[in-house]
């Protein structure tokens, strides 16, 4: 999701709402349910096409929304926090042992995809996210979190050895 703020007459703005179809970032969930939580319904939704993209735009005014586009904005920056850290966790995984994190035994890159969600989930709060010079999200993260919460995530997910009586 992405915004879009056009001036109108007698200093009004349109705020637009636009959802990639088909590609959901991560913070599209999340926006929709505030939405949805807060009763907040568009003036209008249209099918459009930005930059050869097809999207659903969810037209609101500025004054509508109000202390709401402030949630929005926060929701719409942890989106491309979550972002940069699944790329993050995929580069790691591609270097293998050269990132210097223990991973568990049979997590392959056919394994690691399905987990990526919910690791990065787990490890968004242990990450340190800041701009570097030229205005770009930079991350910085521990290497040993990531072994511990993927084997924690594998050991929840893989189904347990059945109970053998003694």
């Amino acid at each position: 999701m992405w915004m879009e703020f056009t001036p109108k007459d007698w200093f009004m703005v349109r705020v637009g709402l636009i959802f990639r179809d088909g590609d959901p970032d991560p913070e599209d969930p999340w926006v929709r349910g505030y939405l949805q939580e807060h009763q907040l319904e568009p003036r209008y939704r249209a099918k459009e096409e930005r930059h050869g993209i097809p999207c659903e735009v969810l037209y609101f005014g500025q004054c509508y929304l109000g202390q709401h586009l402030h949630s929005l904005e926060r929701l719409y920056q942890r989106g491309l926090e979550r972002s940069l850290l699944v790329e993050r966790l995929r580069e790691l995984r591609r270097l293998g042992n050269e990132a210097h994190i223990d991973w568990p035994m049979g997590v392959d890159e056919q394994a690691f995809e399905p987990l990526l969600p919910s690791l990065a989930e787990a490890l968004h709060e242990h990450v340190s996210f800041g701009t570097n010079s030229e205005g770009f999200l930079t991350l910085t993260l521990d290497p040993s979190l990531v072994a511990r919460e993927l084997a924690r995530l594998t050991a929840v997910t893989s189904p347990s050895a059945p109970d053998r009586p003694d």
